[in-house]
């Protein structure tokens, strides 16, 4: 077995009030991946420290997807669904905040994933109301085990 950790991918947010359901960040995507593994920890960084005390899932697809737009009700279409790996939730306990950033590591994910073209696509969804402070402060990292 190998392990492989992905460097960190800065994502893209709107600076202003999202709702609860709504995506929190637009389609982002890790290349050049292992074509099957399985996905142990995940790293989400915030270095404007708006996510402290929100619930957030990151949606994971093998195949590129209708992206929604951030601020929207997120909701993949029927044909998009089916190309789902899995959800990674970020718990309200998980974070550790320091001054101005904040990090939640989940450890012991498990979820095994194939993705033909060795990407694998994102979105994060809040599951409470969040206001990013910046457009580019969410940074998020995979470990993968193949």
């Amino acid at each position: 077995m190998a392990v492989h950790k992905t460097p960190f991918l800065q994502l893209t947010t709107v600076a202003a009030a999202q709702g609860v359901g709504d995506a929190v960040t637009t389609m982002a995507n890790f290349s050049s991946l292992p074509k099957s593994g399985t996905i142990m920890s995940m790293s989400l960084i915030d270095l404007g420290r708006a996510t402290p005390g929100i619930l957030l899932e990151v949606y994971l697809s093998q195949q590129t997807f209708t992206e929604t737009t951030v601020n929207a009700a997120f909701d993949p279409s029927d044909t998009d669904i089916l190309n789902c790996v899995g959800m990674i939730l970020v718990p309200v306990a998980s974070y550790s905040a320091f001054a101005d950033s904040t990090i939640s590591v989940q450890d012991n994910i498990g979820l095994p994933y194939y993705t033909p073209n060795g990407e694998l696509y994102l979105q994060v969804i809040g599951r409470g109301a969040i206001t990013p402070g910046s457009t580019t402060d969410l940074l998020l990292s995979l470990g993968i085990v193949y």
